[in-house]
């Protein structure tokens, strides 16, 4: 690591011994805050020493056959039920992080009906959101549908975060991806093998066809409506796609720093998404796990 990176990841370490210690006072101390946190005591260590896989909505999971999911723990993020074959997955948690998915002003009904959908034939999967969005949340009675718990994030994850993934507590904050924060919830929960699919990670491309007004089928594991497509040309107009190559440079750097949490503690974080970019975790055949089962 050079003097410049040693330099940034002093800061970084500053900055969280500073505001991670400042958000703690101020806010947990907050009472509707720290019930909600409470609640999540009861996923600490609920499935210690078994497996899960967490499903991304790259393109590549429309070569996964759901069906053969269906005795696995799955964790799937932001809006897997677009894909046509949701329903056969048994979903057993669902997370939701962006906070541009909460604009209220731009928000429309075929998003709401999308966000309030992923309980499908009579399966219920447990879901987390950020708790900032929680006026979000109950404006629209999403809690009156989908089993919500609340997820906070203020702590700076550095380079040397040494602190645990609590979610009775302070979360890491800036990571790139929904994906990576279901790692984190996967963690507390006690998980000793997390399998990710339909993680390509080519969401550069997602938004280089956004500014390019080209978004396609192509770049989803689902058909993209006509709605979500002005809604992702929208944030490329209001953020500047500087912003989104920022966010994916992070990515890489986000998915290095989990995977070396995980070795430090005795959980495999494996990849089995073909293709992907991802070189930060080993690759896996999704023909070798079901092998071992």
């Amino acid at each position: 690591m050079g003097t410049f990176e040693k330099y940034i990841e002093f800061y970084e370490r500053v900055q969280n011994l500073i505001f991670g210690s400042a958000f703690k006072i101020k806010k947990i101390t907050d009472s509707n805050l720290r019930n909600e946190l409470n609640r999540n005591r009861k996923f600490y260590n609920i499935h210690s020493g078994e497996r899960c896989f967490i499903l991304g909505n790259g393109p590549s999971l429309k070569n996964i056959d759901f069906t053969k999911l269906e005795k696995e723990y799955v964790f799937t993020v932001n809006q897997a039920n677009r894909n046509p074959d949701f329903y056969k997955l048994i979903t057993n948690y669902h997370v939701w992080i962006d906070s541009s998915f909460f604009d209220a002003e731009n928000i429309s009904e075929d998003f709401l009906d999308i966000m309030k959908g992923i309980n499908v034939a009579n399966k219920y999967p447990v879901c987390f959101f950020p708790y900032e969005q929680i006026d979000f949340i109950k404006k629209y009675k999403i809690d009156e549908i989908l089993d919500i718990n609340f997820i906070y994030c203020k702590a700076k994850f550095h380079e040397n975060y040494t602190g645990k993934w609590r979610l009775d507590s302070i979360m890491p904050t800036g990571l790139a991806t929904v994906v990576q924060m279901a790692i984190l919830i996967a963690v507390y929960m006690g998980f000793s093998e997390i399998i990710l699919l339909g993680c390509d990670s080519t969401g550069i491309v997602v938004s280089v066809n956004s500014a390019l007004k080209q978004n396609s089928n192509k770049d989803y594991s689902y058909e993209v409506t006509l709605t979500e497509k002005k809604r992702m040309e929208s944030l490329i107009e209001r953020n500047s796609l500087e912003h989104y190559a920022l966010s994916y440079a992070n990515l890489f750097k986000y998915f290095r720093r989990i995977t070396s949490y995980c070795n430090k503690n005795g959980i495999r974080l494996l990849n089995a998404s073909n293709p992907t970019v991802l070189t930060e975790m080993p690759k896996v055949r999704i023909l070798e796990i079901e092998k071992r089962g």
